[in-house]
């Protein structure tokens, strides 16, 4: 009987470093298991006849700087891929963030002055640069189409 692996692939143990390959324990349609290695010229998952239970359970953790190096999918995420996009992201984010902090900073102490003191008001070179980073974050963040 051929083993055929669910589609799409679902990975039911974290990957395993087996000499710098991921291995891991996939479903198959019957609802049994199969051990598989990822290959990495097919970006996918293939059943592996030699692993046992004992070799996936037995091996390191694979490490995840591998998985993003390979594009080695994990369980808990669509891809490793995936994962290092989420983080550029997020600093994207955390950066745009700050930066707003920055700019309300500036409008807070805008508000307290005078209107004669506005009138003289000139905006200083690092409220300028901070404006410049907004805008360089928000077209990365959300580019227009």
């Amino acid at each position: 009987m051929e083993i055929i692996l669910k589609k799409p692939t679902e990975i039911l143990s974290s990957p395993r470093n087996d000499g710098g390959e991921a291995v891991a324990a996939a479903k198959t349609v019957d609802g049994g298991v199969a051990f598989v290695r990822w290959d990495p010229t097919d970006k996918s998952w293939v059943i592996d006849k030699d692993l046992t239970a004992g070799d996936v359970l037995t091996l390191p953790p694979f490490p995840t700087s591998l998985m993003i190096a390979l594009e080695v999918p994990s369980p808990n995420t669509t891809s490793a891929i995936n994962l290092e996009k989420n983080i550029i992201e997020g600093a994207k984010l955390a950066d745009q963030l700050e930066l707003t902090k920055l700019k309300l900073r500036f409008i807070k102490e805008r508000k307290k002055l005078t209107p004669d003191q506005l009138s003289k008001y000139k905006i200083s070179d690092m409220e300028k640069r901070v404006d410049e980073e907004i805008q360089k974050l928000e077209q990365k963040i959300s580019p227009k189409k």
